[in-house]
């Protein structure tokens, strides 16, 4: 009988009964395998995989074997970079606070609304701020003192009343300003064009005063500690006195009068420190602000004792006159007479 499957005639070797007397065919488990030279295998299962039939061609079988399968094409495979170090992120890290650091700076110094900024004094190669006082006696001087980008200058007159005060602008080791005042200075009529020039030292200098007549006076100067007014005079004022008393000698009355020079300049130099204004009759004692720029402290020739205020002799009294605008200092000496200032 020809194979169902092949169509040829089956094998007949293969056909024979196995060696336990059952045929190939028999039983459940029975397994059949035709094979010929030029065809396919074909295998049957027997029990749960009898119904299943696979056919395998051969190599070089006839057209009416299934088609091979299509052979596989390449894929194009994406390869991913390779990993950073993970111990690089800190250099990312160190660049990036670098640029944020640049740009804060940037904008610091550069496009932030910096304001209206006071404009820096320009320093002269020589310190003026300070006291200076005329050396030729006469009394009074200039007082120096920072202004802003600049100096201010007040000219003092030989009883120590301000001449005026103005802006004084460096230049180089000097200090140049116009002075607006109706008083004289050295002697020349104002307004004035003044140059204050570096002496030699540190403490020794040139006042150059250019009146309005085109008349231009060199003024010396020296570093005080403090203005003083001008030498008084070997004739004083006398005035008679409502209290009379008895007749020292001409020696004790000029005792009198040069201790009410001392205090005269205590309480100018006094003003001079305390915004041109003269001081209080509290002031003006042993124990008062004065005492501080009179030492020591005059005696009484009298009493011996030290000067206080009252109008015995050797005594004085001193008033405050237009709220600190001025003052009246007076000692009492022999005869009934008395000794005032200014």
């Amino acid at each position: 009988m020809d194979d169902e499957t092949t169509g040829r005639p089956p094998d007949e070797t293969s056909s024979q009964p196995s060696g336990d007397g059952q045929s190939a065919a028999g039983g459940d488990t029975a397994e059949t395998a035709v094979n010929t030279p030029d065809a396919g295998a074909t295998s049957i299962m027997s029990g749960e995989s009898a119904d299943e039939t696979r056919v395998m061609p051969a190599a070089g079988g006839s057209g009416s074997a299934p088609p091979l399968p299509p052979r596989p094409q390449p894929t194009l495979m994406m390869s991913r970079p390779p990993r950073q170090s993970s111990s690089t992120w800190w250099i990312v890290l160190v660049v990036v606070l670098l640029a944020l650091v640049a740009a804060a700076a940037a904008w610091y110094f550069l496009i932030r609304d910096k304001g209206e900024q006071p404009a820096p004094r320009p320093s002269p190669a020589f310190d003026w701020v300070g006291a200076w006082g005329r050396t030729d006696g006469t009394g009074g001087g200039v007082v120096v003192e920072p202004s802003g980008k600049d100096y201010q200058a007040t000219v003092y007159g030989s009883t120590l009343q301000v001449l005026g005060t103005a802006v004084a602008t460096p230049k180089g080791k000097d200090l140049t300003f116009a002075l607006e005042s109706a008083e004289s200075v050295g002697g020349l009529p104002g307004p004035f064009q003044i140059t204050l020039q570096a002496g030699p030292g540190e403490d020794l200098a040139d006042m150059k005063v250019t009146g309005s007549n085109q008349t231009t006076v060199i003024v010396p100067l020296e570093r005080v500690a403090a203005l003083v007014p001008v030498s008084p005079s070997a004739s004083p004022t006398l005035s008679p006195s409502s209290s009379p008393s008895a007749s020292p000698s001409a020696d004790a009355d000029q005792q009198i009068i040069d201790a009410i020079v001392k205090l005269q300049t205590g309480v100018i130099t006094w003003a001079t420190n305390n915004n041109n204004l003269y001081p209080t009759p509290v002031d003006v004692s042993e124990t008062g602000g004065v005492a501080s720029y009179v030492n020591p402290w005059p005696t009484n020739p009298y009493t011996g004792q030290p000067m206080k205020p009252g109008t015995q002799p050797g005594d004085y009294t001193y008033e405050q006159l237009n709220g600190g605008a001025g003052y009246k200092l007076t000692g009492y000496i022999s005869k009934g007479l008395t000794y005032t200032v200014p």
